[in-house]
């Protein structure tokens, strides 16, 4: 998994494993001031330590902006879900193509039935 910064920076996530995925969780239903930590949490499972630090200009949760850490969140899980995302596209894109086919036999038919007449 990547995530590429807006400057083009590309930063290797580590691996959706189980616990990531119960930190993303965690900071899914939480609320207030504890969603944000719970997000930062899960950033620093997520994203190399060095980057982090680097993103969010900041060491501790206590130092970094809160808004930074939303924002940082929000598209690391967008990151994660891509491939999955991408999949599910593909298969809807799959589904809707057999129905044109559909459509288009219907139609054949439909101006078969009109020649008759």
């Amino acid at each position: 998994m990547e995530y590429t910064r807006n400057d083009g920076t590309v930063i290797q996530l580590t691996k959706y494993t189980s616990k990531v995925a119960k930190l993303n969780e965690d900071a899914e239903n939480a609320e207030g001031m504890e969603s944000y930590k719970k997000a930062y949490l899960f950033l620093r499972e997520a994203v190399p330590k060095e980057e982090l630090e680097n993103i969010l200009d900041g060491k501790t949760f206590e130092t970094v902006d809160l808004q930074e850490v939303n924002l940082l969140y929000g598209k690391i899980v967008d990151a994660y879900r891509k491939k999955v995302d991408e999949y599910q596209e593909e298969k809807a894109n799959e589904v809707l193509s057999k129905f044109d086919g559909i459509s288009k036999a219907l139609e054949t038919v439909g101006n078969a039935q009109q020649f008759k007449k």
